[in-house]
């Protein structure tokens, strides 16, 4: 007769139900990735992602608002700086990510198809078009509607969830448009949606710490004396601070997300391994607890294997 789950069982089964579609509980092929948040191969790609795209991300928008103010004659609230601004963005983000690409291939991986990286290239860059482009008019309407006192902090969470969403915006709209044309763009489906949308509040952290070059918030800006772009300094400076603040922000919330998205799941182990140890001998059907907490239980039969420190 085959053994009926216990309420623990349940319980775990439920939690996992539950958490799966959040991305905090791996399917069973992956329990064990997602607790290597921090592994130097996760911390070398975040690097790579922060150094050619990130950078030269903000690079290229505050370049760009230099050409827009000297050349064109535009000022910060004018629809033709929130273009160039915006294009300046899409031009570092392509040029960065394919210049990266291009050269790896070169320098020793052959496997690389440069035709796609292109293809991959224009997709995030149309999608920086939308997060660079509206960064400026957001920061403008988060400055006209605070009164008086230090908002530094609350336009930061502002600057996060808008242009993060533009971001998330353009990356599906790309993936609509694209994928049906340029072979390197998968399609739109839930796995990619989840993705995407991770990927965006990073990059909405990227444009929050851009905040932190506008040295208009004055000492409320806790952030300036890392990036804060002051008057005198000459453009290319300026340049690599914008950058640089990109650049961490970025890495800041990604290495958060990576920490947000092991924690609970290493919690849930470990709890459920307790209570393993407590109800003995079946705590539930060897289909569940394998796959959320490492423990292979039958009638009479507890077998342990490793828990958290995988």
């Amino acid at each position: 007769m085959e053994e009926q789950p216990t309420k623990i069982g349940r319980m775990v089964y439920t939690i996992e139900v539950l958490l799966l579609p959040l991305g905090l509980a791996p399917p069973p092929s992956c329990a064990n990735c997602r607790l290597r948040a921090l592994t130097p191969l996760r911390v070398r790609l975040l690097a790579q992602v922060a150094v050619s795209k990130l950078f030269p991300a903000g690079f290229g928008w505050q370049y760009s608002s230099g050409i827009a103010e000297d050349t064109f004659g535009l000022g910060a609230n004018d629809y033709g700086f929130f273009a160039v601004t915006g294009f300046g963005d899409m031009c570092g983000v392509f040029a960065g990510h394919f210049t990266y690409y291009t050269g790896k291939k070169i320098l020793y991986d052959r496997s690389i198809v440069v035709g796609e990286q292109a293809h991959v290239a224009l997709w995030l860059g149309a999608a920086a078009f939308m997060s660079g482009g509206a960064w400026q008019p957001f920061v403008n309407f988060f400055q006209a509607c605070s009164g008086e006192g230090n908002h530094f902090n609350s336009h930061l969470m502002a600057v996060t969830a808008c242009c993060g969403t533009m971001f998330y915006t353009g990356l599906r709209m790309g993936r609509y448009f694209f994928s049906p044309v340029l072979t390197g763009i998968p399609a739109c489906d839930y796995n990619n949606l989840r993705a995407d949308a991770q990927l965006s509040v990073a990059i909405g952290g990227a444009t929050a710490c851009f905040v932190g070059t506008d040295v208009s918030y004055g000492d409320g800006n806790w952030l300036r004396p890392l990036v804060g772009i002051e008057e005198e300094f000459a453009t290319m400076h300026g340049c690599v601070l914008a950058g640089t603040s990109t650049a961490l922000g970025f890495t800041a919330v990604q290495i958060a997300e990576n920490i947000v998205r092991t924690v609970p799941y290493r919690a849930v182990r470990i709890v459920v391994a307790c209570c393993a140890a407590l109800y003995c001998p079946c705590i539930c059907r060897p289909c569940i607890a394998p796959a959320l907490v490492g423990v292979c239980c039958r009638i009479c039969c507890l077998r342990w294997l490793p828990l958290a420190t995988t």
